[in-house]
């Protein structure tokens, strides 16, 4: 369904970014509507934004859940704003 190719490199500069820049709201980051956080072992991380949640594991694998493709291509659009930013 989700024909979106994801950048992980540039989805992990846009993580460390929020990480970096954003403000703390419990064991998440917030930065510009874009939230980030990872799990207990920090062995994968997570970015989201509306009904877009991306995971991303070892080895560039990762998991995207979304509704519909104009979610996911939003997404990847403020994931680019965020790294420019």
């Amino acid at each position: 369904m989700l024909e979106h190719k994801v950048d992980v490199k540039k989805a992990l500069r846009a993580y460390q970014k929020v990480v970096d820049e954003g403000i703390r709201k419990g064991d998440k980051y917030i930065l510009s509507g874009v939230s980030a956080w990872s799990d207990h072992d920090g062995y994968s991380v997570s970015l989201g934004f509306g009904k877009v949640t991306l995971q991303i594991f070892f080895h560039q694998r990762f998991s995207l859940e979304a509704e519909n493709r104009i979610e996911v291509a939003l997404f990847l659009e403020k994931l680019d704003r965020v790294v420019q930013s």
